[in-house]
């Protein structure tokens, strides 16, 4: 029986979801604003007390039912002020993914700790871990199958003649990293010449847990390695600032390879002494997931907030269905205290801005 154009996208989207759980994570273009999935290390290490992050992706909404991806993170620091030479970080994460007609779904919840030690003034190194509750399942009510097909229509009152008895797996996940921070903050108040840099390494999937969804085959999740960096590099006597960033995800037969630079321009300068003004700040660039696709960012700064938003063009042979339209991506993040501000005082210089 010649199979449909729904069932030809339906197949399609059935073989990606398979891919993606075999070979490759949920992933953001923005993998930098995330940063306490990439990495459990860096947890706490940044400009602030308390930092709160809502994520969300749609892609290849052009193929058939796009892949959803929501997440929210939350992380501060403890006794910050009262360990000579470190602190404590903790964090948890949510997030939920849906794809295709099946509703392919993957949801986790989880815990961050790690712990951060002042090498210097300057920088830290930070070792983290994190353990996650990890449900996936799917929804057979909206496929379709070639027995529903008369020869002429589809008829959904036709037995399916297909049998699912378990369309959901849960099970706990592991994942550490560590982390290395330098920062140098500008020389005079008004120089902007700031460095930061970071880079870790994260390691999850650890006990490369097993699931099977009705009666497939048994799999276990790859474990991943993550390799990532990105800077701040403040251009002296100037409102400008570089902001380089490079990740490198391996995950069993896969790699993913995300590079990205941004230009910063500080819009209007903090009210130094009496905070009558807010700083504002924006950020244009592009990011390339190599042989994959390219993604135009644009990022807007205004004091505590912080909004980045991406549009990924496919480049891959997929552009063929996609017609080029892979997905669009956002966050919003909140610090606080105010990041254009922290740091006055602090034993450390090497949280990130």
């Amino acid at each position: 029986m010649k199979f449909s154009l729904k069932i030809k996208i339906t197949v399609i989207t059935i073989i990606l979801c398979i891919s993606s759980l075999k070979a490759q994570d949920i992933h953001y273009t923005m993998y930098y604003a995330f940063p306490t999935y990439l990495n459990p290390a860096a947890t706490g290490v940044f400009s602030g007390d308390i930092r709160a992050v809502a994520n969300t992706r749609s892609q290849w909404g052009e193929i058939s039912n796009p892949y959803k991806t929501y997440s929210f993170s939350i992380d501060g620091s403890l006794f910050s002020n009262k360990w000579r030479n470190g602190y404590l970080g903790i964090g948890l994460l949510a997030l939920t993914d849906k794809a295709g007609a099946s509703n392919f779904s993957t949801s986790i919840l989880q815990a961050n700790l790690s712990s951060v030690i002042y090498l210097n003034r300057n920088s830290s190194l930070s070792l983290g871990i994190a353990s996650a509750f990890n449900q996936k399942s799917i929804s057979i009510d909206n496929l379709q199958w070639d027995t529903q097909f008369n020869g002429t229509t589809y008829n959904a009152d036709l037995p399916t003649l297909e049998t699912f008895n378990n369309n959901s797996k849960s099970f706990i996940d592991f994942s550490t990293g560590v982390l290395w921070a330098y920062g140098d903050r500008a020389k005079t108040i008004s120089s902007n010449d700031n460095f930061f840099i970071q880079a870790g390494i994260g390691y999850q999937h650890i006990n490369r847990p097993n699931f099977q969804l009705n009666n497939g085959i048994a799999d276990n999740i790859y474990s991943k390695i993550v390799l990532h960096t990105d800077a701040h590099i403040g251009i002296k006597n100037s409102n400008i600032a570089i902001k380089p960033n490079i990740g490198i995800f391996i995950q069993g037969p896969t790699r993913e390879y995300i590079i990205s630079t941004l230009f910063r321009y500080i819009l209007k300068e903090e009210s130094k002494y009496t905070g009558i003004f807010s700083a504002m700040a924006m950020s244009i660039g592009i990011a390339s997931r190599l042989g994959d696709a390219v993604s135009p960012i644009i990022e807007f700064e205004k004091a505590k907030f912080k909004i980045g938003i991406s549009y990924d063009v496919n480049i891959s042979k997929l552009s063929n269905a996609t017609n080029g339209k892979g997905g669009a991506e956002i966050y919003i993040k909140f610090t606080n205290p105010n990041p254009f501000q922290y740091g006055r005082g602090t034993k450390s210089k090497s949280r990130f801005i």
